[in-house]
Protein backbone atom coordinates (compact mmCIF):
# COMPACT_ATOMS: atom_id res chain seq x y z
CA UNK A 1 0.00 0.00 0.00
CA UNK A 2 3.06 2.27 0.14
CA UNK A 3 5.13 3.04 -2.93
CA UNK A 4 8.45 4.86 -2.91
CA UNK A 5 10.55 6.15 -5.77
CA UNK A 6 13.98 6.53 -4.19
CA UNK A 7 15.45 6.02 -0.71
CA UNK A 8 18.54 7.50 0.89
CA UNK A 9 19.53 6.29 4.39
CA UNK A 10 19.53 9.22 6.85
CA UNK A 11 19.82 11.87 4.10
CA UNK A 12 16.36 13.36 4.39
CA UNK A 13 16.68 17.12 4.97
CA UNK A 14 13.17 18.47 4.75
CA UNK A 15 9.72 17.27 3.87
CA UNK A 16 6.47 18.71 2.66
CA UNK A 17 2.94 17.48 3.09
CA UNK A 18 0.01 18.66 1.05
CA UNK A 19 -3.76 18.45 0.84
CA UNK A 20 -3.73 14.91 -0.47
CA UNK A 21 -2.06 11.70 0.60
CA UNK A 22 1.57 12.08 -0.43
CA UNK A 23 4.66 13.04 1.55
CA UNK A 24 7.67 14.34 -0.34
CA UNK A 25 11.10 14.41 1.29
CA UNK A 26 14.03 16.20 -0.33
CA UNK A 27 17.71 15.41 0.11
CA UNK A 28 20.78 17.60 -0.36
CA UNK A 29 18.93 20.88 -0.63
CA UNK A 30 22.02 22.83 -1.71
CA UNK A 31 22.05 21.00 -5.04
CA UNK A 32 18.33 21.18 -5.79
CA UNK A 33 17.28 23.37 -8.69
CA UNK A 34 13.86 24.14 -10.08
CA UNK A 35 14.30 21.95 -13.14
CA UNK A 36 15.60 18.82 -11.42
CA UNK A 37 13.45 18.61 -8.28
CA UNK A 38 11.95 15.28 -9.31
CA UNK A 39 15.33 13.60 -9.43
CA UNK A 40 16.02 14.74 -5.87
CA UNK A 41 12.86 13.30 -4.35
CA UNK A 42 14.36 11.12 -1.67
CA UNK A 43 11.12 9.49 -0.58
CA UNK A 44 7.50 9.49 -1.62
CA UNK A 45 4.83 7.73 0.42
CA UNK A 46 1.55 7.42 -1.43
CA UNK A 47 -1.63 6.74 0.50
CA UNK A 48 -4.51 4.57 -0.66
CA UNK A 49 -8.00 3.87 0.64
CA UNK A 50 -6.67 0.86 2.54
CA UNK A 51 -3.82 2.88 4.02
CA UNK A 52 -5.67 5.92 5.32
CA UNK A 53 -9.35 4.82 5.29
CA UNK A 54 -10.21 7.33 2.56
CA UNK A 55 -7.89 8.55 -0.16
CA UNK A 56 -10.08 11.64 -0.48
CA UNK A 57 -9.36 12.76 3.06
CA UNK A 58 -6.70 15.51 3.29
CA UNK A 59 -3.35 14.92 4.92
CA UNK A 60 -2.66 17.91 7.11
CA UNK A 61 0.57 17.75 9.10
CA UNK A 62 4.00 16.32 9.38
CA UNK A 63 6.82 16.03 11.87
CA UNK A 64 10.20 14.46 12.48
CA UNK A 65 11.25 12.63 15.59
CA UNK A 66 14.84 12.87 16.77
CA UNK A 67 15.34 9.39 15.34
CA UNK A 68 14.36 10.70 11.87
CA UNK A 69 11.03 8.89 11.75
CA UNK A 70 8.36 10.82 9.89
CA UNK A 71 4.69 10.91 10.60
CA UNK A 72 1.68 11.84 8.53
CA UNK A 73 -2.00 12.09 9.28
CA UNK A 74 -5.30 13.18 7.89
CA UNK A 75 -8.70 13.79 9.46
CA UNK A 76 -9.44 10.09 9.54
CA UNK A 77 -6.32 8.45 10.89
CA UNK A 78 -2.83 9.03 12.21
CA UNK A 79 -0.07 6.93 10.76
CA UNK A 80 3.63 6.94 11.57
CA UNK A 81 6.25 6.02 8.99
CA UNK A 82 9.84 4.96 9.43
CA UNK A 83 11.89 6.81 6.79
CA UNK A 84 14.18 3.85 6.30
CA UNK A 85 12.90 1.28 5.33
CA UNK A 86 9.52 3.00 4.89
CA UNK A 87 7.46 0.84 7.25
CA UNK A 88 4.10 1.94 8.59
CA UNK A 89 4.55 1.52 12.36
CA UNK A 90 1.10 2.15 13.87
CA UNK A 91 -2.00 4.27 13.52
CA UNK A 92 -4.46 5.98 15.86
CA UNK A 93 -7.76 7.81 16.19
CA UNK A 94 -9.02 10.82 14.18
CA UNK A 95 -6.75 13.79 14.90
CA UNK A 96 -6.20 17.41 13.89
CA UNK A 97 -2.56 18.15 14.80
CA UNK A 98 0.53 16.49 16.25
CA UNK A 99 4.10 16.94 17.58
CA UNK A 100 7.01 14.76 18.72
CA UNK A 101 8.74 15.02 22.09
CA UNK A 102 12.38 16.21 21.86
CA UNK A 103 13.74 12.68 22.31
CA UNK A 104 11.25 11.20 19.85
CA UNK A 105 9.77 8.76 22.35
CA UNK A 106 6.34 10.42 22.76
CA UNK A 107 3.85 11.74 20.23
CA UNK A 108 1.36 14.48 21.14
CA UNK A 109 -1.94 14.21 19.23
CA UNK A 110 -4.76 16.74 19.10
CA UNK A 111 -7.92 14.68 18.72
CA UNK A 112 -11.17 15.53 16.97
CA UNK A 113 -12.86 14.71 20.26
CA UNK A 114 -11.37 17.97 21.72
CA UNK A 115 -8.95 15.94 23.82
CA UNK A 116 -5.17 15.63 23.55
CA UNK A 117 -3.39 12.29 23.69
CA UNK A 118 0.17 11.62 24.81
CA UNK A 119 1.25 8.31 23.30
CA UNK A 120 4.36 6.15 23.30
CA UNK A 121 5.82 6.26 19.80
CA UNK A 122 7.18 2.71 19.70
CA UNK A 123 3.90 1.02 20.67
CA UNK A 124 1.11 3.61 20.37
CA UNK A 125 0.27 3.13 24.06
CA UNK A 126 -1.74 6.01 25.53
CA UNK A 127 0.16 7.63 28.41
CA UNK A 128 -2.31 10.44 29.18
CA UNK A 129 -5.53 11.86 27.76
CA UNK A 130 -5.62 15.61 28.43
CA UNK A 131 -9.12 17.04 28.88
CA UNK A 132 -10.11 20.68 29.19
CA UNK A 133 -10.63 22.23 25.76
CA UNK A 134 -14.24 22.74 24.67
CA UNK A 135 -13.62 22.80 20.91
CA UNK A 136 -11.27 21.25 18.37
CA UNK A 137 -7.50 21.53 18.70
CA UNK A 138 -5.68 23.74 16.19
CA UNK A 139 -2.06 23.42 17.30
CA UNK A 140 0.16 21.55 19.76
CA UNK A 141 3.81 21.86 20.79
CA UNK A 142 6.29 20.03 23.03
CA UNK A 143 8.63 22.10 25.18
CA UNK A 144 12.31 21.58 24.28
CA UNK A 145 13.00 20.20 27.76
CA UNK A 146 10.21 17.65 27.26
CA UNK A 147 8.45 18.49 30.52
CA UNK A 148 5.40 20.36 29.28
CA UNK A 149 3.15 20.61 26.23
CA UNK A 150 1.18 23.56 24.88
CA UNK A 151 -2.15 23.31 23.07
CA UNK A 152 -4.20 25.90 21.18
CA UNK A 153 -7.87 25.55 20.40
CA UNK A 154 -10.89 26.93 18.58
CA UNK A 155 -12.31 27.55 22.08
CA UNK A 156 -10.09 30.73 22.22
CA UNK A 157 -7.71 29.31 24.85
CA UNK A 158 -4.19 27.94 24.97
CA UNK A 159 -3.34 25.48 27.72
CA UNK A 160 -0.09 24.31 29.31
CA UNK A 161 0.13 20.72 30.58
CA UNK A 162 2.57 18.62 32.59
CA UNK A 163 3.81 15.65 30.54
CA UNK A 164 4.57 13.34 33.47
CA UNK A 165 1.26 13.76 35.30
CA UNK A 166 -1.08 15.01 32.58
CA UNK A 167 -2.11 17.87 34.88
CA UNK A 168 -3.28 21.19 33.40
CA UNK A 169 -0.89 23.91 34.61
CA UNK A 170 -2.16 27.12 33.02
CA UNK A 171 -5.08 28.31 30.92
CA UNK A 172 -4.24 31.33 28.73
CA UNK A 173 -7.62 32.83 27.88
CA UNK A 174 -6.82 36.44 27.06
CA UNK A 175 -7.17 36.36 23.29
CA UNK A 176 -10.21 38.61 22.87
CA UNK A 177 -12.62 35.80 22.03
CA UNK A 178 -10.68 34.66 18.96
CA UNK A 179 -9.34 31.25 17.97
CA UNK A 180 -5.85 30.26 19.04
CA UNK A 181 -4.47 29.04 15.74
CA UNK A 182 -0.78 28.32 16.43
CA UNK A 183 1.57 27.77 19.38
CA UNK A 184 5.33 27.38 19.98
CA UNK A 185 7.89 27.23 22.81
CA UNK A 186 11.11 29.20 23.17
CA UNK A 187 14.31 27.09 23.00
CA UNK A 188 14.83 27.40 26.78
CA UNK A 189 11.23 26.28 27.47
CA UNK A 190 10.60 29.44 29.53
CA UNK A 191 8.39 31.32 27.08
CA UNK A 192 5.50 30.50 24.80
CA UNK A 193 4.39 32.11 21.56
CA UNK A 194 0.70 32.11 20.67
CA UNK A 195 -0.77 33.15 17.32
CA UNK A 196 -4.47 33.93 17.05
CA UNK A 197 -7.08 34.65 14.41
CA UNK A 198 -7.21 38.36 15.23
CA UNK A 199 -3.85 38.84 13.50
CA UNK A 200 -1.82 39.13 16.70
CA UNK A 201 0.91 36.94 18.18
CA UNK A 202 1.69 37.11 21.89
CA UNK A 203 4.82 36.15 23.78
CA UNK A 204 4.28 35.01 27.38
CA UNK A 205 6.56 34.22 30.31
CA UNK A 206 5.58 30.83 31.74
CA UNK A 207 6.86 31.36 35.28
CA UNK A 208 5.26 34.79 35.85
CA UNK A 209 2.37 34.36 33.38
CA UNK A 210 3.25 37.84 32.15
CA UNK A 211 2.60 39.08 28.61
CA UNK A 212 6.03 40.14 27.31
CA UNK A 213 5.42 41.15 23.68
CA UNK A 214 2.67 41.58 21.13
CA UNK A 215 3.67 41.18 17.50
CA UNK A 216 1.27 42.86 15.07
CA UNK A 217 0.94 45.46 12.33
CA UNK A 218 -2.03 47.73 12.92
CA UNK A 219 -3.04 48.13 9.28
CA UNK A 220 -3.18 44.36 8.77
CA UNK A 221 -6.18 42.19 9.68
CA UNK A 222 -6.30 38.42 9.41
CA UNK A 223 -5.39 35.17 11.16
CA UNK A 224 -1.90 34.13 12.21
CA UNK A 225 -1.93 30.55 10.95
CA UNK A 226 1.62 29.58 11.93
CA UNK A 227 4.35 30.63 14.36
CA UNK A 228 7.89 29.40 15.00
CA UNK A 229 10.75 30.21 17.39
CA UNK A 230 14.31 30.49 16.11
CA UNK A 231 16.80 27.99 17.60
CA UNK A 232 18.68 30.76 19.45
CA UNK A 233 15.48 32.38 20.67
CA UNK A 234 16.33 35.81 19.27
CA UNK A 235 13.57 35.93 16.65
CA UNK A 236 10.16 34.45 15.98
CA UNK A 237 8.38 33.95 12.68
CA UNK A 238 4.67 34.49 12.01
CA UNK A 239 2.64 33.77 8.90
CA UNK A 240 -0.94 33.61 7.67
CA UNK A 241 -2.93 35.98 5.49
CA UNK A 242 -3.88 39.58 6.06
CA UNK A 243 -6.29 42.12 4.65
CA UNK A 244 -4.55 45.44 4.09
CA UNK A 245 -6.44 48.48 5.40
CA UNK A 246 -6.57 51.22 2.76
CA UNK A 247 -7.24 54.90 3.25
CA UNK A 248 -9.18 55.18 -0.02
CA UNK A 249 -10.26 51.65 -0.88
CA UNK A 250 -11.54 50.78 -4.33
CA UNK A 251 -15.03 49.23 -4.12
CA UNK A 252 -14.86 45.47 -4.63
CA UNK A 253 -11.05 45.43 -4.54
CA UNK A 254 -9.21 43.85 -1.61
CA UNK A 255 -5.45 44.06 -1.08
CA UNK A 256 -3.98 40.94 0.52
CA UNK A 257 -0.67 40.40 2.31
CA UNK A 258 0.93 36.94 2.50
CA UNK A 259 4.33 37.92 3.91
CA UNK A 260 6.05 35.88 6.61
CA UNK A 261 7.43 38.22 9.25
CA UNK A 262 10.40 37.82 11.60
CA UNK A 263 10.35 39.68 14.92
CA UNK A 264 12.98 40.46 17.55
CA UNK A 265 11.88 38.72 20.76
CA UNK A 266 13.47 41.28 23.10
CA UNK A 267 12.33 44.50 21.44
CA UNK A 268 9.26 43.38 19.50
CA UNK A 269 10.75 45.04 16.41
CA UNK A 270 9.95 43.73 12.93
CA UNK A 271 13.33 42.66 11.53
CA UNK A 272 12.51 40.91 8.24
CA UNK A 273 9.68 40.27 5.79
CA UNK A 274 9.72 37.21 3.53
CA UNK A 275 7.68 38.19 0.49
CA UNK A 276 6.81 35.79 -2.30
CA UNK A 277 3.82 33.61 -1.44
CA UNK A 278 0.59 34.34 -3.28
CA UNK A 279 -1.88 32.74 -0.89
CA UNK A 280 -2.32 31.81 2.78
CA UNK A 281 0.90 30.77 4.53
CA UNK A 282 0.02 27.69 6.55
CA UNK A 283 3.32 26.54 8.01
CA UNK A 284 6.76 27.88 8.90
CA UNK A 285 9.87 26.17 10.25
CA UNK A 286 13.42 27.28 11.12
CA UNK A 287 16.37 25.11 10.14
CA UNK A 288 18.26 23.69 13.15
CA UNK A 289 21.03 26.29 12.73
CA UNK A 290 18.51 29.10 12.30
CA UNK A 291 19.99 30.30 9.01
CA UNK A 292 17.07 29.23 6.83
CA UNK A 293 13.30 29.20 7.01
CA UNK A 294 10.93 26.86 5.20
CA UNK A 295 7.37 27.97 4.45
CA UNK A 296 4.34 26.25 2.95
CA UNK A 297 1.28 27.85 1.43
CA UNK A 298 -2.11 27.47 -0.20
CA UNK A 299 -0.36 28.70 -3.37
CA UNK A 300 0.93 25.09 -3.73
CA UNK A 301 4.56 26.07 -3.21
CA UNK A 302 7.18 25.45 -0.55
CA UNK A 303 9.80 28.17 -0.26
CA UNK A 304 13.23 28.24 1.34
CA UNK A 305 14.55 31.58 2.67
CA UNK A 306 17.70 33.14 4.06
CA UNK A 307 16.68 34.43 7.51
CA UNK A 308 19.32 37.16 7.63
CA UNK A 309 18.75 38.73 4.22
CA UNK A 310 15.17 37.65 3.50
CA UNK A 311 16.33 36.28 0.15
CA UNK A 312 14.23 33.53 -1.38
CA UNK A 313 16.62 30.64 -2.05
CA UNK A 314 14.38 28.01 -3.64
CA UNK A 315 10.76 27.62 -4.72
CA UNK A 316 9.46 24.06 -4.84
CA UNK A 317 6.56 23.95 -7.30
CA UNK A 318 6.04 20.26 -8.01
CA UNK A 319 2.93 20.00 -5.80
CA UNK A 320 -0.52 20.09 -7.35
CA UNK A 321 -2.51 21.17 -4.32
CA UNK A 322 -2.13 23.26 -1.16
CA UNK A 323 0.68 22.75 1.36
CA UNK A 324 -0.47 22.19 4.93
CA UNK A 325 2.76 21.63 6.86
CA UNK A 326 6.55 21.71 6.46
CA UNK A 327 9.46 20.55 8.63
CA UNK A 328 13.23 20.14 8.75
CA UNK A 329 14.79 16.92 9.99
CA UNK A 330 16.69 17.28 13.29
CA UNK A 331 20.10 17.08 11.61
CA UNK A 332 19.14 19.81 9.12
Amino acid sequence: MISFTRTFPSLVVLAFILLGSDIHCMDDIAEVTAKDLTSHAALKLTGSSDLIDSSLEPSNALGFSSLKDTLAYNFTVFKQYDVNPCNALWQSWPITTCAFSPDGSIILLGLQSREIALCEVSTGKKLHILKGHSSFINSVAFSPDGRTVLTGSHDTTARLWDVETGKQLWVIDRHRSTDVSSVAFSPDSKRILIGSEDGKSHLWDIKTEELLREFTIEERRGPVLCVAYSPKGTTVATGGFYFVDQQNPTPGYVVMDYAVRLWNTETGELVQELIGHRDNVTSVAYSPNGKRILTGSFDKTVRLWNTKTGEQLHVFTEHFTVIRSVAFSPDG
